[in-house]
């Protein structure tokens, strides 16, 4: 199963456990450490236990395994057909993925059947060859950390043009576009990539140009009210963000959910789709942003 924790996540923490104990350097220490950072953070509770008590008879109370080569899990059928649909994604073929192996394999599903209500039409032309050369330039800058002499059109129609140093790759799932953080003149600057015209790689940027940190982390804190679906739906829209669930009652769940500030407004347009299945707490930026649109759209219908 895709899905299923043991053929996954628990999975890939027992393997890397037993990967580690077949070159004899597995320690009490790392039983815990790997299940925690592979797994779910409370695995390690019923990871280990298992393990030591002999329930997955798969290593020794010296910690030695009877394996003699690391484990490894073939794909199945299902999981190969879920991968080559998920890799014909124009997007995500941006990042050149390898299909090897998959050459045979019928996709699980057509792209073309998912029709988003909610994303604006005029999204990136990501199977435009001018596009994808620019975009794994960025990106190849991005994981070089070069300096990146780019030319873009601005907002207001102008040709803009200079040297940054490239810092993340953004995607807005409501606007379809991918957009790039870059430091230019001692200023975070977000460029859309669809306004960039010309990309070239330049030198090595210097290590005391690189911030440890491209935007400030900040938190949002919101309230769902489980009716028609609504935390699966929340849970699955916000399921790229660092985020915490807390029960509250039946039909209530607080979540705290990590996210960049330049993401603000994005992440603002995301909560206002959701309407009153959700509350948010804070920040309060965003509780004012929420509450200046909804009174524009009063305003809107009222005339």
């Amino acid at each position: 199963m895709i899905f299923s924790e043991i053929y996954s996540l628990y999975y890939k923490a027992v393997s890397r456990i037993l990967a580690l104990s077949v070159e004899g350097k597995l320690t009490e220490k790392d039983l815990y450490a790997i299940s925690r950072e592979n797994a779910f953070p409370e695995s390690a509770m019923t990871i280990v236990p298992a393990l030591r008590n002999k329930e997955w008879p798969l290593l020794a109370d010296d910690l030695h395994t009877p394996l003699e080569r690391a484990p490894r899990l073939p794909l199945s059928t299902l999981e190969k057909r879920w991968l080559k649909a998920v890799l014909s994604d124009p997007r995500v073929s941006l990042f050149a993925p390898e299909m090897k192996g998959l050459e045979e394999i019928e996709p699980l599903f057509d792209l073309q059947d998912i029709v988003c209500f909610d994303r604006y039409r005029d999204g990136d032309p990501f199977t435009n060859e001018r596009y994808r050369a620019r975009f794994r330039t960025i990106w190849k800058a991005l994981k070089e950390k070069k300096l990146l002499h780019l030319e873009f059109i601005s907002g207001k129609g102008n040709t803009v043009s200079g040297t940054c140093l490239p810092l993340k790759l953004e995607y807005s799932d409501t606007d379809d576009k991918f957009r790039l953080l870059a430091l230019k003149e001692g200023e975070i600057r977000t460029i859309n990539l669809g306004r960039i015209t010309r990309t070239e790689i330049g030198n090595p940027a210097p290590d005391s140009a690189i911030p440890d940190e491209p935007s400030p982390k900040r938190n949002a804190v919101f309230i769902i009210t489980d009716e028609r679906n609504a935390l699966q739906r929340v849970l699955m829209q916000f399921s790229h963000y660092k985020k915490e669930a807390e029960k509250l009652d039946k039909k209530h769940v607080k979540v705290t959910l990590t996210y960049d500030q330049d993401e603000e407004i994005d992440l603002t347009i995301q909560l206002l789709s959701f309407g009153r299945f959700i509350e948010v707490l804070s920040p309060d930026s965003i509780r004012k942003n929420i509450r200046e649109r909804i009174e524009k759209q009063i305003q809107f219908f009222n005339n």
